[in-house]
């Protein structure tokens, strides 16, 4: 768990730096992704989402973070609902941290690249700069459904 939070740390600094770098009025970062992102399971407070903006509120800098995720979420998904996303928000920046669900549902790597291809291309198209978060996902063996489906099926 504690690699977990110092990558985010990590990832929010890098972010904090790069927006930070290039903003001089009032700019919108939107964030398309997850369960990870949307603050699943934990106060909403506590999401890294709302700590960035936070973390941009206390330096008084000009980046409003619109935290767009749903736990869940797919890049089918996540593609499905951008261009209303782009629309309503108009965002300057968009991070996409999208995959994990994909991958524990053994989406092929090509599904999930396509989706991607495509939020990255119809959101440069409109002028917006895009971050790709990279979602490292876990080998799913049929040991591991077994072992999944033994534990949680009777529950």
């Amino acid at each position: 768990m504690t690699k977990f939070f110092s990558f985010i740390f990590t990832f929010i600094f890098t972010v904090f730096i790069t927006i930070s770098s290039s903003v001089a009025i009032s700019k919108n970062l939107l964030i398309v992704g997850d369960s990870l992102s949307a603050g699943y399971n934990m106060p909403i407070e506590q999401s890294w989402p709302v700590l960035l903006n936070q973390k941009y509120q206390q330096d008084n800098l000009p980046v409003t973070v619109i935290n767009a995720s749903i736990s869940g979420d797919t890049t089918g998904n996540g593609l499905e609902r951008l261009p209303n996303l782009l629309a309503q928000h108009n965002p300057d920046y968009l991070l996409i941290a999208l995959g994990a669900n994909d991958g524990l549902r053994g989406f092929s790597t090509n599904i999930i690249s396509d989706n991607l291809t495509q939020m990255i291309t119809l959101s440069q198209s409109k002028s917006v700069q895009v971050l790709l978060m990279q979602i490292k996902i876990p080998q799913i063996t049929e040991n591991a459904i077994t072992n999944y489906l033994r534990i949680f099926i009777p529950i």
